[in-house]
Formats: structure tokens, sequence, C-alpha cells
């Protein structure tokens, strides 16, 4: 029997440009080795069409990715990655400082990183694994995941309130899991204030640290924010 179509928790999906990058790149963002995740419960929030959430289980974690776009039925999401990556990198080809080359193996790793992607995606609720969602209304219970991972939307883009945002990942984190957070700068480059975050942070009795990261580090973006979520939320 055909599944009714899912409503989306995004008003305007065509705002949104899907990567698909792969768990490697998971790696060099937010400091951390996939091995290291076997048995723990991890969130990817938002997901795309990244492998990591497959690669992850794989290598033993129990993963949830989210992503508004997950509404939408592998071929619609598979035409949409296929049109924003070359709009993602249509954009370096028009910059003369990027080497062509480095280019083509990036795009490369996205393609591969997508076709496993497509091989996990069951978009009719029949895992838990990817479900439709978005900061700062997560489906899920309090204290419920170890790690929770966010890449490309808080302090890159204004779709979704940074404060707000982070509020709802500490709610759904243990007590002494963490947050990971990259980039630390907007979509035009210009650093977030993060201390006004960590300053926050520290009075509701949780930690944040910045660490260097080898991701994005020769385009002056390889930092990360580590959050270490207290004893309580508030």
């Amino acid at each position: 029997m055909q599944q009714p179509p899912r409503s989306s928790p995004w008003p305007d999906l065509d705002r949104l440009i899907v990567s698909s990058r792969p768990a490697r790149d998971y790696e060099l963002m937010f400091a951390l080795e996939l091995a290291a995740l076997a048995g723990r419960r991890v969130l990817d929030c938002p997901g795309g069409a990244s492998s990591f959430a497959a690669e992850a289980a794989d290598a033993g974690a129990d993963v949830s990715a989210v992503d508004p776009l997950y509404v939408l039925s592998a071929d619609e999401l598979r035409r949409r990655l296929a049109s924003d990556v070359e709009l993602a990198f249509g954009v370096h080809d028009e910059r003369p400082e990027i080497d062509s080359d480095w280019l083509a193996e990036q795009k490369e790793r996205w393609r591969v990183a997508g076709e496993r992607f497509f091989a996990d995606y069951r978009p009719d609720g029949r895992t838990r694994r990817y479900q439709p969602a978005v900061l700062p209304d997560l489906p899920f219970a309090d204290a419920e995941f170890d790690v929770a991972l966010v890449s490309h939307l808080l302090f890159t883009y204004d779709a979704v309130d940074p404060d707000a945002g982070l509020r709802e990942l500490l709610r759904v984190v243990r007590p002494g899991g963490t947050i990971r957070i990259h980039p630390l700068v907007a979509s035009d480059g210009v650093p977030y204030p993060v201390e006004r975050v960590l300053a926050w942070l520290e009075g509701d009795g949780h930690r944040g640290e910045v660490v260097e990261v080898p991701y994005g580090k020769a385009r002056g973006v390889g930092r990360s924010l580590i959050v270490t979520r207290g004893a309580a939320t508030r």
C-alpha cells in the first residue's frame, strides 16, 4: 500500500541546499574518530545526504539523522542532490585560486558518499535512522543522545536561532554528553561571536571549548565548538 506523503517541518524546502559529505569529513570537522562512536547513541543534525549515519552505524553506533528534506523520496532527494552539488561546487569553479584537480576530487568524494547514503536511506518510516525534523524542535526524548553533531547550520545560516537550537540540543543530549558544531562562521565568512555563547553556556552549568580542527583550515574556518552538557538544563 502506498504511504501517504509526510509533511515537512520546514516551510520552504527550496531554500535548503543538500550536501553529501563523507564520514571522513565529519571526523575532521568534529575532532572525533568513527570507531570511538561504537555503542553510543549519536545524532546527526542536519544529515543531508551524508554517508555519516550509514558509516557510523556500520562502525557500531546507534545513529539518528534528521533533516527536513527527509520527507522526500529517494528519487526526489537524489535529483535535489545532483542539482545542489553542481550549485555548491559551481561557486568554487569561478574562483581561480581553487585547484581544479582538488575540486574534481572533492566532487567524486561527495558522489561516492551520496551513493552510500542512498543505499541506506529509508524515508518511509521503517527505520528511525532518517527522520524529517529541524531545530529547534527535535522528536526525541530528553537526554537520549551521547553525541550530537551539527554541520553547517548553527552560526552559519539564519534559518535557525543559534541559542534556541543549542538549547534544544542540550535537552536531547545526556549529562556529560557532547555537542559538536562546525563551522563557527556565517555563510559569508564572518566569524560568529562564539564568546557570547560560551558565556551563557557557563552560566547554565555547561562547558564550551573552541578547538582547532583540520577541516577548513586552509580557508580560515578550521575551528569547531565542543559543548559538554552539565548536570541540568535551564
